[in-house]
């Protein structure tokens, strides 16, 4: 376990640093094992440098502020490019995030027993995204999720930090795709339950966040093996819509009663007044988790108007409660999800992403292309956070091309010019061609094109 004693610091001047990152200082022999804070004087040009005992190589280097941050990684791109991307392999934190979160050296992430939740959230998530069932889920689609950003950032460093890392989200994959992202509906609704489920977090902002956040949390803390709501809850919801009154039997119902309140739900929700549609939304969702088993039953969701709301309902609902969240669940993929969600961040190790967002933007191309190597060929782990890295497909990235052909091949293939010519483009080259054409066909030397030439040529 590592702990904040096996740390040290040095504070350098920033024309030192290229030189300790390159590892040809001895900056290291003089560090010193307490934490040396930057003076506000001189905080962006200096910056303090963490080594680890075991390790030649400097593991974090924490700037003073947003402002010293972008100088440094514009100053680094720009003389120093051998050495980027710095967070690849060097985590770069602010120093209120490492007095607040890395003091000792390591985070570890925490979801309050709401892990299988959001578990089920972020693979509804993914199979809304990708139009996937679970058997053709990858994990990489999961990781690429909004909700997946969320909760890692939530497990991190709080519910308060989840929302905003949407946005950063969004401008990662803007800065990676190099183009204008369509306009999509966002399902925040889900997200913003289980963040309000978490303690820390604010009040809920509607009357809808409020009962559906009551109804959740009635579930999570139920101490019966399959939650059941309280009748307490369940008149809240009649206050809603009358057709609510026998969610506190569902239960208690055989399974086509279920499937018959399921429907009857379904209909009503299309004559609904539209405020209450996330309401219907969960009960709905509610039901499905309780109709067999959340997992088989997913595709009950596809046939409601908002059906991905439904679905994640129906993951959600099914998880809540749920203590043992690293078993065979969703065919194997949430134990491998949950490895990804709850891995913690230890300073001593290599960052897990390619590059994070704020390093990103400095060595974004307008050509296109990535300016650095990527672990995976189609697809670039970006670090919205220290520790909290999202996966962005590359697949409508310009990359270089796979196919190879050898240097003999290419010589007995030369390019060809291309034949795109507009009608003006067309006469300049007839008044240019047809002279040289005249002198050819008069020339008597020529025997190409005289009776004695090949006659498939007459």
């Amino acid at each position: 376990m590592m702990t904040k004693s096996d740390l040290s610091f040095s504070l350098l001047s920033r024309e030192e640093l290229a030189s300790v990152l390159r590892g040809e200082s001895e900056a290291r022999d003089s560090a010193s094992q307490e934490f040396l804070r930057l003076s506000q004087e001189g905080s962006v040009k200096s910056v303090v440098v963490v080594w680890h005992e075991q390790s030649a190589r400097p593991v974090a280097v924490i700037v003073g502020s947003s402002q010293a941050r972008d100088e440094l990684l514009a100053w680094l791109v720009t003389f120093h490019g051998d050495l980027a991307p710095l967070t690849s392999w060097c985590y770069l934190l602010s120093s209120e995030d490492f007095e607040r979160h890395f003091r000792s050296g390591s985070r570890y992430p925490s979801l309050n027993g709401l892990e299988a939740a959001w578990l089920g959230a972020i693979i509804a998530d993914a199979m809304s995204s990708s139009n996937r069932d679970i058997a053709a889920l990858s994990l990489s689609s999961c990781l690429s999720t909004e909700t997946f950003a969320v909760a890692r950032a939530a497990a991190l460093y709080g519910p308060k930090s989840g929302l905003g890392t949407i946005e950063r989200l969004e401008a990662a994959r803007q800065s990676v795709q190099q183009k204008q992202l369509p306009t999509r509906v966002r399902r925040l609704f889900v997200i913003e339950v289980l963040l309000n489920l978490m303690p820390g977090n604010s009040v809920p902002a509607s009357r809808n966040s409020e009962l559906v956040t009551a109804a959740c949390r009635s579930l999570a803390v139920s101490e019966e093996a399959i939650p059941s709501l309280p009748s307490a809850i369940v008149r809240d919801f009649i206050e809603v819509s009358p057709d609510f009154e026998t969610l506190a039997l569902v239960d208690k119902m055989p399974a086509e009663h279920r499937v018959r309140l399921l429907r009857r739900i379904k209909d009503i929700s299309l004559h609904a007044f539209p405020g209450d549609l996330e309401i219907y939304n969960f009960v709905a969702g509610y039901i499905i988790s309780r109709i067999g088993g959340a997992e088989r039953d997913f595709r009950l969701a596809q046939d409601f108007k908002d059906g991905a709301e439904v679905l994640a309902w129906a993951a959600v609902a099914g998880g809540l409660g749920v203590e043992t969240f690293w078993t065979n669940a969703f065919g194997g993929l949430g134990r491998l999800l949950a490895k990804e969600l709850l891995r913690p961040v230890a300073l001593c190790d290599f960052p897990e992403s390619d590059i994070s967002l704020d390093e990103l933007r400095h060595l974004q191309s307008s050509s296109g292309k990535l300016q650095f190597r990527t672990a995976a060929r189609n697809a670039v782990v970006v670090a919205l956070q220290p520790g909290v890295d999202v996966t962005i497909a590359l697949a409508d990235l310009d990359r270089a091309s796979s196919s190879y052909s050898p240097p003999a091949q290419r010589e007995q293939n030369p390019a060809q010019m291309p034949l795109e010519f507009n009608a003006g483009q067309l006469d300049i080259l007839v008044e240019k061609l047809l002279p040289l054409l005249e002198r050819r066909l008069a020339s008597p030397k020529s025997t190409r094109y005289t009776k004695s030439g090949p006659k498939s040529l007459k």
